[in-house]
């Protein structure tokens, strides 16, 4: 007998049954329905604030915690969703930032990055978000550049920017693109094809060296404030060996420099995944370090926890295995 079962992502579990697994399989399909709308919810209470970004509220209103997400590019909100789950479960709200190609090509365009970085900036300046006062940073891939925009805004009014640096307690980043980074970034975000990709990096250094009046100069400089002018507070820096996009002998001497000048980030460098693809690869480690990084710099009543998002991970994983291995044996 098969057993299948449609979850509420719209994905199909599929299931061969026989007398000695019905029992557990039954269960464990029925745990994977009620981990499938979890996910969900998370989504359901998105405020689009402008093209770029995006409010997820924990709670109605007052809520002192923010989570600023500066996420990859062409990320969908799909991929997005255990993060968002992590920082909600968590009491947080979730502001995120996506980054258009378009805008990265023309940084000081009037739509530009530097547009984007003041929008964000005085986002969390204004009277009714005066209630954030702890804000953790988490920045994925080319994010990582978005926010060295707004290190050099935050360095043009120091005294007007104050506020941002001082409700910001924790700073976490993944798979963070440098300026040598950008012309396989670039390409790298926007298609999986070899081929494209090659043509993509040969034609983005091309570029870079013509466009350096109104745009190289602009990555150079947001690259400086990232590595050389830091907000300091503690940190995490995720990484993998075998990222083909970012490069961790980069990342190694950006975080040994933020630890000479006093900032203590701490490197946590896997062998295995992929690009932006730590916390679905190793779900326990990341959101571990995730938790006691909160609790080292805004502890809470009870703590912080992040058993729902693993619980939801490792249930998607088990309904991608199933589906797989039914697929597999009735080819």
């Amino acid at each position: 007998m098969v057993l299948v079962m449609k979850l509420a992502s719209g994905h199909v579990a599929m299931l061969k049954m026989n007398a000695g697994n019905h029992r557990s399989q039954v269960a464990a399909l029925k745990q994977l329905q009620r981990r499938s709308y979890s996910n969900e919810r998370a989504l359901i209470t998105g405020e689009r604030l402008s093209a770029n970004l995006e409010l997820l509220r924990a709670q109605k209103s007052d809520n002192p915690h923010v989570a600023l997400l500066f996420v990859w590019l062409a990320a969908k909100r799909a991929h997005l969703e255990d993060y968002f789950r992590f920082y909600l479960d968590n009491g947080f709200d979730v502001l995120w930032v996506q980054t258009q190609a378009k805008q990265l090509l023309a940084p000081a365009a009037k739509n530009g990055t530097q547009s984007l970085a003041r929008e964000v900036l005085d986002y969390l300046l204004a009277e009714k978000n005066r209630c954030y006062q702890n804000m953790m940073l988490h920045a994925f891939s080319m994010g990582g550049y978005s926010w060295g925009e707004c290190l050099s805004e935050m360095h043009k009014d120091p005294e007007k920017y104050e506020h941002v640096r001082k409700i910001m307690k924790a700073q976490v980043f993944d798979s963070c693109v440098d300026v040598e980074g950008i012309a396989s970034g670039l390409p790298g975000a926007l298609t999986r094809n070899k081929a494209l990709r090659m043509a993509g990096t040969v034609g983005m250094y091309t570029w870079l060296t013509l466009a350096y009046p109104f745009a190289t100069r602009h990555y150079q400089n947001s690259s400086k404030f990232f590595r050389l002018k830091p907000v300091n507070v503690p940190g995490l820096y995720f990484n993998s060996m075998v990222d083909q996009v970012s490069c961790p002998k980069s990342d190694r001497k950006v975080v040994d420099h933020w630890n000479e000048l006093g900032v203590d980030v701490k490197l946590i460098t896997f062998d295995d995944s992929k690009h932006v693809q730590h916390l679905g690869k190793h779900p326990d480690r990341y959101t571990d370090e995730l938790v006691n990084l909160m609790n080292k710099t805004m502890p809470a009543r009870g703590g912080w926890t992040a058993d729902q998002v693993k619980a939801d991970i490792i249930a998607r994983r088990e309904a991608q295995k199933l589906t797989k291995r039914q697929q597999t044996s009735t080819q």
